[in-house]
């Protein structure tokens, strides 16, 4: 016991040294991490908003006209009506297609997570499609958890590789031919 006493105090600067180091080290992880739950945060609120936005303005489009044409001089209606025409236009057939890669992508996620034999694979399709919205958001937001998932049920063998194999396939079809 007095051996360990007197190491202890012969050696009290290099472990409280080590301490201020273990310290620092932990802080800096913890601020790394602190920003990018912030980061995540104002990126999913910027996507909230553009969507609110974009589906307020599709849904509310005949009164914008209205309330446009009560603030537009008559000489430049006809030119602001086809400018916000092309502008619906353009907005409908975005999400429209954007509906029709959440879809695919949904449908080659679950099919290949299924086969697959992952635990939670229908929900994590599911989430993985929705989240598509946002191109690449379902591929990032998905692939870990569904990795992780078929990695403690089944461990190290073809059934991860089959997801990943999943994920890659799934987004070189969107990213090719869809």
């Amino acid at each position: 016991s007095s051996d360990l006493t007197s190491f202890i105090f012969s050696n009290l600067s290099e472990i409280a040294g080590a301490g201020q180091d273990v310290g620092t080290k932990a802080a800096s992880i913890v601020s790394a991490m602190l920003s990018w739950l912030l980061s995540s945060a104002v990126f999913v609120g910027d996507v909230a908003l553009f969507l609110f936005m974009t589906i307020y303005l599709m849904d509310d489009y005949d009164h914008i006209i209205v309330a446009c044409d009560g603030l537009t001089p008559p000489r430049y209606r006809g030119t602001v009506r086809r400018i916000m025409h092309k502008v619906d236009l353009q907005l409908r057939a975005f999400f429209r297609g954007q509906g029709l890669v959440c879809l695919c992508l949904g449908t080659m996620y679950g099919t290949g997570l299924v086969f697959s034999e992952a635990p939670f694979a229908i929900p994590l399709a599911i989430f993985g499609g929705l989240a598509s919205f946002v191109p690449y958001l379902g591929l990032a937001l998905t692939i870990v958890p569904a990795s992780l998932l078929t990695l403690l049920v089944h461990g190290a063998d073809w059934h991860v590789g089959a997801v990943v194999g999943t994920f890659c396939v799934a987004n070189f079809l969107e990213g090719n031919f869809i």
